[in-house]
């Protein structure tokens, strides 16, 4: 896609330096030196780079010109790339020494930036990346981060009507904040929820994993590539600095070994126990250096029939071909109608056609010692039964079927909620007075989407750990949904016992 903008017609007998210092808007197509073209920010697919430049040496040439910013540095001209960061380096690798390009006038950062998140989606295999970097550098244009305010934050206030009160912010900058975010989605095509998950996520991961994330072409193709998938399933799990050296172990574990989503998280739930935050690269590549690769999938279906079996239920067929999970589904192709729609959808609230939408686990192992008796809480299924059982902080979801395989999916879709859910004429959300949240579980909370703080401030403040502040995040969302269903559950068994009663 490339990126349309709107300038007068270049005056003729103007050097590139004139029209720049005269402030004049215009583009204008040129053959601008390479050396001048600054790609450093860039994220590039090496390999895609090189057939484009095999392509251009070609017979026919370049045939579609770049798109550049110019501006003046140290008196000299230099050309920032907002499309074609693929055919410049294509070109440098076939030793050209000027290339053929669109060249904007009168170009603000800002502007720039917006302009490259909406070319980002002509390469899918890198715009994850691209987007995450070009959108956090479009925020750092504006005044809030003067403020202390990162762009996860930004996002994060749209959702809510209450003044933060830990952000430098009046009335009058919130509104602003939001507006900026609203627009700026609206610009880019992309929707508030969906852009927020995923400035979460790279705003814990490490920023070197962020830069290697490649968007593979569907279900089949299991390269050995950090897909946001993969990024995500590991980040949630492992976020923040002090958990680095266990993202980029995992992470590049389930590369090597091209794991899928829920191989990821058989994974995660096997060594979960053994890591801890502040460990190096190198010592949790000596535990998973010990995991039996063959025996993951196992571990999820041996889990699942001995549940199943425990409660007296039939487990599920799995038909050949449904442990292909398809990296494509994940959304990040900016200006995809289908895309946006599903996000709008799934923010708005639990899935009405699907019983188990909204339930969610936390992904790490279960602990309920210290946490008192289990109590369980049944509602109707098709198949039979689900039992829920809760203790504490946290929340395992039996099912007459296989343990969920979209579980993150469902953890996203419970927060979205939680983000947009507000209580009905209160200024608070409904965590902040939420009868079935244990006091972990609520401080957590509130120091999230109440005070507005990262996970970093949670943790220095409260004495937590990032894995446990995942965890209760994780309990306090799968309740409220679990409350949510079981009202909706007690509903429809009313209508159906009306509806009995008044056939007799």
């Amino acid at each position: 896609m490339v990126a349309e903008i709107k300038r007068q017609p270049a005056p003729e007998g103007f050097s590139p330096l004139e029209l720049i210092r005269n402030e004049i808007e215009t583009e204008r197509i040129e053959d601008i030196p390479l050396s001048d073209v600054v790609t450093d920010f860039a994220i590039v697919d090496s390999n895609h780079a090189y057939e484009l430049g095999r392509s251009i040496s070609k017979k026919r040439g370049q045939l579609s010109p770049i798109l550049v910013r110019v501006r003046e540095e140290d008196g000299k001209v230099v050309y920032d790339v907002m499309d074609g960061f693929h055919r410049a380096e294509g070109m440098r690798n076939i030793g050209a020494e000027t290339i053929k390009a669109t060249v904007v006038y009168g170009c603000s950062d800002e502007e720039m930036f917006d302009l490259r998140i909406l070319a980002a989606s002509s390469v899918k295999a890198v715009q994850y990346a691209r987007m995450a970097d070009w959108m956090t550098r479009a925020f750092e244009t504006t005044e809030w981060p003067k403020k202390g305010v990162t762009v996860a934050q930004a996002f994060g206030l749209t959702f809510s009507d209450s003044k933060r009160t830990r952000l430098d912010l009046n009335s009058e900058d919130l509104v602003q904040i939001k507006t900026w975010v609203t627009e700026k989605c609206d610009r880019w095509g992309k929707s508030v929820a969906s852009t927020y998950l995923d400035l979460l996520v790279v705003s814990n991961a490490d920023p070197q994993l962020v830069k290697q994330v490649r968007v593979s072409g569907g279900g089949k193709d299991r390269e050995g590539k950090i897909t946001p998938k993969r990024l995500k399933a590991v980040v949630l799990k492992y976020p923040g600095e002090e958990n680095f050296g266990a993202q980029n172990a995992v992470l590049k574990f389930a590369a090597k070994h091209r794991l899928y989503e829920k191989e990821i998280t058989a994974l995660i739930d096997r060594v979960s126990r053994y890591i801890e935050s502040g460990m190096s690269e190198e010592d949790v590549n000596a535990i998973l250096s010990k995991v039996k690769l063959k025996t993951l999938a196992q571990d999820e279906q041996q889990k699942a029939k001995t549940q199943t079996k425990e409660l007296g239920l039939k487990a599920p067929q799995i038909e050949p071909g449904d442990e292909e999970e398809d990296d494509s589904e994940e959304g990040y192709d900016v200006g995809e109608p289908d895309d946006q729609e599903l996000a709008q959808m799934e923010i708005t609230s639990v899935d009405d056609d699907d019983p188990e939408a909204g339930f969610a686990e936390s992904g790490a192992p279960l602990d309920f010692a210290g946490h008192g008796s289990l109590v369980p809480i049944h509602s109707p299924h098709e198949n039979g039964y689900k039992k829920h059982l809760i203790a504490g902080g946290t929340v395992s979801l039996v099912t007459g079927g296989a343990e969920d395989s979209e579980s993150l999916k469902r953890e996203n879709r419970a927060l979205r909620e939680a983000l947009k859910s507000r209580e009905a004429g209160t200024t608070g959300g409904w965590w902040e007075s939420a009868n079935f949240l244990n006091s972990d579980e609520r401080v957590v909370m509130c120091a999230l989407f109440t005070e507005s703080l990262d996970v970093e401030q949670v943790a220095n403040k409260h004495g937590l750990t990032p894995k446990r502040i995942g965890v209760l995040l994780s309990s306090s969302l799968t309740k409220k949904a679990l409350i949510k269903q079981r009202e909706k559950n007690a509903q429809i068994s009313q209508e159906m016992k009306d509806k009995i009663v008044r056939k007799k």
